[in-house]
């Protein structure tokens, strides 16, 4: 989380906050990871739960302003910017695009 810092958010309790201009289309950190299980018969590996990286997860969600992605390669999700994202701006992510995520409920911004 090198390019941001947890600040309060005025969305939602804690957020994740660039601390430096950011580029369009930039991987920002890794966010979670998927367990893996043995097989039940005998094969390598099963994926198993996704876990939340702590502090990484704590972005807050929002359809409207969401400036971020979360995108899912392999057994790892990535924040990535949709857009250039100003220093100060908290980083904002539509979970409802990513059903592994938490959906948000009707009262969520």
């Amino acid at each position: 989380m090198s390019k941001c810092r947890l600040e309060e958010s005025n969305v939602h309790g804690i957020g994740i906050f660039a601390t430096e201009d950011i580029k369009e289309n930039a991987s920002l950190f890794r966010t979670h990871l998927k367990t893996q299980v043995p097989g039940t018969y005998g094969e390598c590996c099963q994926s198993g739960e996704w876990v939340n990286l702590s502090p990484n997860y704590l972005y807050n969600h929002s359809r409207q302003y969401a400036n971020c992605s979360s995108v899912t390669s392999g057994t790892v999700k990535v924040l990535v910017t949709l857009r250039e994202i100003k220093k100060g701006e908290e980083i904002l992510v539509d979970y409802t695009q990513d059903k592994d995520l938490e959906q948000p409920l009707n009262n969520w911004v």
